[in-house]
């Protein structure tokens, strides 16, 4: 460190970038550290001098820290410091020397008694289908159906105002004009389906007749024949999915070849995790549709339509979703059906 100090001419921001030059895979001091050492062996003929420190004083606030860790990982920094009497700066000290780090915690559908079988049978099934086909992921059509609203979704922790001075920014909710649109997207393959628009309340025979118009229109539209010949059908267990005619439907369109409830391959009830439109799409297109407040009735369906088309053109994204869907199922088999999210 030294030497790159000499090297950069008494710089400090010099001195750390030749010293990262020559030792890229080191953590990187902080800038001010080359200069101290110069002042150290300058002054004392010694790179390090340590400052006296009452050590029992130290290991005892240590030992408090991590007690108050051990007790209860969910704590804060903040409330450590206050329960122990020192300041949030020592509390993270302590941490960072133990290589204690804070871990965000995954949001799992709760599953009922029978769901875990069912999904390891689901993807066991899948498994075997790509062993056989190794490109069946992208001969499934996974389809689903969301609302959104004017308000959206909004997140306090994540959402900031950067600026010198505080503009006491705010964040508008509970709008008295209230609206909402409600659409159905797919993706098979390397294409993106829809969006569509649908009723507020989709009951059996609206679904029906969404399968029998809209979505036969949109599938001519994009699919290349090979595609169409050899494609499944996928969606999630809503009532409006699995009434008498809707699967009557499927039965005589895809025979043997859709995935669903009370189809010929179950599809695992509280699954959100297994489909591309819920553990992609909707999150994507949330974070797109939603980047600036929603101000009129027609505004949500135009950016629901640009943000579509932002993902379709997306490059290399529909590989990458593919990429995923095979991990997670891969990830689901390995716990049994259980939960896997955290361990992506």
């Amino acid at each position: 460190m030294h030497l790159a100090y000499g090297a950069a001419g008494g710089s400090n921001t010099r001195a750390l970038r030749l010293y990262a030059q020559k030792h890229p895979g080191r953590a990187q001091p902080d800038r001010r550290f080359f200069g101290k050492i110069h002042s150290n062996l300058r002054e004392s003929g010694r790179r390090f001098v340590d400052p006296p420190r009452a050590r029992p004083v130290r290991d005892n606030v240590e030992l408090q820290v991590l007690a108050q860790v051990d007790d209860n990982p969910h704590t804060s920094t903040r409330k450590i410091a206050a329960n122990v009497g020192c300041s949030h700066g020592t509390v993270m000290h302590v941490l960072n020397e133990q290589l204690l780090h804070p871990f965000k915690l995954v949001q799992v559908q709760d599953p009922g008694p029978d769901d875990f079988p069912l999904r390891l049978q689901y993807c066991q099934w899948m498994r075997d289908r790509v062993g056989e086909v190794p490109r069946f992921l992208g001969l499934v059509a996974s389809t689903d159906e969301k609302g959104f609203s004017r308000e959206g979704t909004f997140n306090a922790h994540n959402n900031h105002y950067w600026a010198e001075e505080n503009p006491h920014a705010l964040h508008t909710r509970g709008y008295q004009r209230k609206f909402r649109v409600n659409v159905c997207e797919g993706i098979v393959g390397n294409h993106l389906l829809g969006p569509v628009i649908l009723p507020g309340n989709l009951n059996g025979p609206m679904y029906l007749e969404f399968l029998q118009t809209t979505l036969e229109d949109m599938l001519e539209e994009v699919l290349p024949l090979d595609l169409w010949r050899d494609m499944w059908f996928q969606q999630d267990g809503c009532p409006a999915h699995w009434a008498l005619a809707v699967r009557a439907y499927l039965d005589a369109r895809f025979p043997g070849r859709w995935i669903g409830r009370r189809g010929p391959v179950a599809w695992p009830p509280r699954s959100p995790d297994l489909t591309p439109p819920d553990f992609f799409l909707w999150g994507a297109m949330e974070e797109l549709v939603y980047a600036s407040p929603v101000e009129s009735e027609e505004d949500p369906m135009a950016r629901i339509i640009l943000a579509g088309e932002e993902i379709r053109h997306n490059p290399g994204v529909f590989e990458r979703i593919r990429e995923n869907w095979q991990k997670r199922i891969d990830k689901c088999f390995e716990q049994a059906g259980g939960h896997f999210e955290n361990l992506l």
